[in-house]
């Protein structure tokens, strides 16, 4: 499934190529924020701690809803 991630401004900052908008092709939350980090490195310290686990800070909306990090572990697709 084609997924639209916009990166905030002041991750922007951080990256060599300053894009707002990717577009990736994943089916789940977690697959889509690894193709994120693929194509941006820089971005990894930002979205997960050293285990693997996302940072208490990240937040991830799915048309416009917020996604507690608790519905991130329970939702497996879209």
């Amino acid at each position: 499934m084609s997924v639209k991630i916009k990166i905030p401004k002041v991750f922007q900052y951080y990256m060599k190529d300053k894009t707002e908008m990717l577009e990736v092709n994943g089916s789940t939350v977690g697959e889509c924020l690894d193709i994120l980090v693929g194509k941006f490195p820089e971005l990894k310290m930002f979205i997960y701690k050293e285990e693997g686990k996302l940072v208490i800070l990240t937040l991830v909306y799915v048309n416009e809803d917020y996604l507690h990090r608790l519905d991130l572990i329970s939702r497996q697709r879209w």
